[in-house]
């Protein structure tokens, strides 16, 4: 599960936890309540990536917490819905973080991240072999 060092970081971390769920719980229910039951059952993927991780320089979460929030996501969306869709990391699926998502059994898949914001700007697709190729080794 969730790894923490520390008390007082504990006390933090359980504190963050908590509110994502409840953010998390609440744009689930809201945006998935607009669409008719009968189209929710293999219609839908999800992705997630906490926003205190989007951008470049940011730091992704852990696998542990990835995890963590996938489950979260999905029991969520079963117990509400009676529906369990796939769950992609929607912070970019890169050479760099490609194996370690792919051990997180939770997630379904990781949406490829092409476009380079630093220098060089661009869209590399020279690494979408790279990425694959980690990813499903």
């Amino acid at each position: 599960m969730w790894e923490i060092t520390s008390a007082p970081n504990a006390f933090a971390g359980y504190q963050q936890l908590a509110r994502a769920k409840i953010v998390l719980e609440n744009q689930i229910v809201r945006s998935l309540a607009k669409i008719p039951p009968a189209q929710l059952e293999g219609n839908i993927i999800l992705a997630y990536e906490p926003v205190w991780a989007i951008g470049p320089g940011k730091t992704p979460p852990n696998s542990d917490y990835i995890g963590l929030i996938t489950d979260f996501i999905k029991q969520t969306v079963n117990a509400n819905f009676k529906t369990t869709p796939p769950v992609v990391y929607g912070g970019g699926l890169k050479a760099e973080n490609a194996a370690m998502l792919a051990d997180i059994y939770q997630l379904d898949g990781g949406l490829i991240a092409l476009t380079n914001f630093i220098h060089p700007i661009g869209f590399q697709v020279d690494e979408l072999g790279k990425i694959l190729s980690i990813y499903t080794s």
